[in-house]
């Protein structure tokens, strides 16, 4: 039976092995409909920095053909955190709502809101949701 919902939970976007991980599960779940992904931060500083441009050649490889709704939350604004939406945009031709509720100690809110809704997108009709901390 094919998986139509996934959620990371506590995913630490700065890891290279979660990463990875992460590119493997969605790969291997094409039916995928929803997703929700809890980011985490806690002990940033001691995070290996991943290589975040493997979203970008994984959109490429990886289409999902069927996702529709994505939830995003502690979202900080990380490049990886970042790239994560980007792949998710570009690889969604169906995808209807991106909803991103960011940490509640993130600064800098407008300034990713910008970037977000500056990606390019897949699906004609997919909008963005920025929710308050």
């Amino acid at each position: 039976m094919p998986i139509s919902y996934f959620s990371f939970y506590k995913h630490y976007f700065t890891v290279p092995e979660e990463s990875s991980t992460a590119q493997c599960l969605l790969r291997s779940s094409p039916a995928l409909q929803e997703l929700e992904v809890a980011a985490y931060h806690e002990n940033q500083d001691q995070a290996v920095h991943v290589e975040v441009k493997s979203w970008l050649v994984a959109s490429q490889n990886c289409p999902f053909t069927q996702l529709r709704l994505v939830k995003i939350t502690s979202f900080s604004g990380l490049e990886a955190e970042l790239y994560f939406i980007k792949f998710l945009l570009l690889s969604s031709p169906l995808l209807e709502k991106l909803t991103v509720k960011p940490a509640a100690s993130v600064d800098d809110s407008l300034e990713h809101l910008k970037k977000l809704i500056r990606f390019k997108r897949a699906s004609v009709h997919s909008e963005i949701i920025y929710l308050d901390p």
